[in-house]
């Protein structure tokens, strides 16, 4: 099933017909706003938790140098076929980021990335991202993250203490399509920006908004 994007610039997106991939963003709309911001030439952008691509093509659209992890197969081709719907190129890597690394598993500490901006949307193991990449994380200046009460807290003061801040959330419960089947109404996104002061910093004039 092909769905057209709601934000510009307007995507072109190949879903299954049924699943948690079938939403294509188009729930998280204000986020986007938020984050594009933050994108541009020269940014350097990290997916973890790709999905079918969105984020990884939206950026790229924008300019960025994109890099795609999800440890799905049928995720990880609907990657490369919606690069090509949208005229883009993005590295996609068909392995899953968090606490070790093997053939299909890997540390984000263990690759050889220096994002500017990192997204993780992976279905409450947060915290093993992070954990895995306090070293990347060090150097990012934005995090965008998919949170749910269960792993909120930790997750919080885990990015605290590498020098983040929350300056924006939406909670998803707004969603306005019922095609993305197994949301959780308490998931909800946080974008956290590099505090003043601390290397990279990237929140000058930035408020939190809800």
């Amino acid at each position: 099933m092909l769905v057209r994007t709601p934000f510009s610039p307007r995507l072109t997106i190949l879903v299954p017909r049924i699943g948690f991939y079938a939403y294509a963003l188009l729930g998280e709309i204000s986020t986007v706003e938020f984050v594009k911001r933050y994108l541009g030439r020269g940014v350097k952008f990290v997916d973890v938790g790709a999905g079918v691509g969105t984020y990884s093509i939206l950026a790229a659209k924008l300019g960025c140098e994109a890099l795609a992890f999800d440890p799905s197969d049928i995720c990880h081709i609907l990657t490369l076929v919606n690069c090509r719907l949208n005229g883009v190129s993005v590295r996609a890597e068909r392995v899953a980021v968090g606490e070790y690394s093997s053939a299909k598993h890997v540390r984000l500490d263990d690759l050889e990335v220096t994002p500017d901006v990192i997204k993780i949307d992976v279905d409450g193991d947060e915290l093993l991202v992070i954990e895995s990449g306090k070293k990347v994380l060090r150097n990012a200046r934005i995090i965008i993250i998919e949170l749910r009460p269960s792993t909120f807290h930790r997750v919080h003061m885990t990015l605290k203490s590498l020098g983040f801040k929350p300056v924006f959330v939406e909670r998803l419960l707004s969603q306005t399509t019922l095609l993305r089947l197994s949301i959780r109404p308490e998931d909800f996104n946080v974008v956290y920006c590099r505090k003043s002061g601390h290397r990279g910093s990237a929140c000058a004039g930035v408020t939190a908004s809800t």
